[in-house]
C-alpha cells in the first residue's frame, strides 16, 4: 500500500477473491434455481406455470404398474433424469459478466429431457421460478 492506495499484487489478490466470491454466489443461486425447477416439475407444472400434458395412456399404464402416480406429469419414473440436473460451470464472459451452465449428467437423461421438453415444455425457468431466482439473488448478493 502506497499513500493509502492498494497497489499491484494486493489489488490483484482482492480482484481474484471478489471474483471467487461472485462465482460461489452464482453457483448458490443456480442451485436454488434447480430446486425451484425440481419442485415445480414434482407438482406436474410446466415452463408456462400451468399443468403439463398428461402421460400417454400406454406410459401411464406402465408407470402405474410400477406403483408410481399417473395423475400428473411429474417426470419421475425413477428420478434419475431430474436428479442428474446440476450446475456444470460458471464461465466469465469478459471482465464482469458471467454465465452459469446447467445441464443433465448423462446421455440417457438428456435424451429423456429432450423428449419431455418437446412433449410438454418443462426445462428452463418459468415466471414463478424467476421470482425465486430473484429472491435467491438478493439473499446471496444482498439487496
Amino acid at each position: 500500500m502506497i499513500n493509502g492506495k492498494v497497489q499491484g499484487p494486493q489489488l490483484e489478490m482482492f480482484r481474484r477473491e471478489l471474483l471467487d466470491n461472485m462465482k460461489s454466489a452464482l453457483v448458490a443461486v443456480a442451485a436454488d434455481a434447480l430446486v425451484s425447477v425440481r419442485m415445480r416439475v414434482a407438482k406436474g407444472v410446466g415452463l408456462d406455470d400451468k399443468p403439463m400434458k398428461a402421460y400417454s395412456p400406454g406410459y401411464a399404464k406402465r408407470k402405474k404398474a410400477k406403483g408410481r402416480q399417473t395423475k400428473k406429469r411429474d417426470l419421475t419414473m425413477t428420478g434419475t433424469m431430474l436428479g442428474s440436473l446440476h450446475v456444470a460451470d460458471v464461465v466469465a464472459d469478459g471482465e464482469d459478466n458471467f454465465s452459469v451452465a446447467i445441464t443433465l449428467g448423462d446421455a440417457r437423461s438428456k435424451q429423456l429431457a429432450l423428449y419431455n421438453q418437446q412433449t410438454s415444455p418443462w426445462f428452463g425457468f418459468s415466471n414463478k421460478d424467476l421470482d425465486q431466482i430473484e429472491a435467491s439473488t438478493k439473499d446471496h448478493f444482498g439487496g
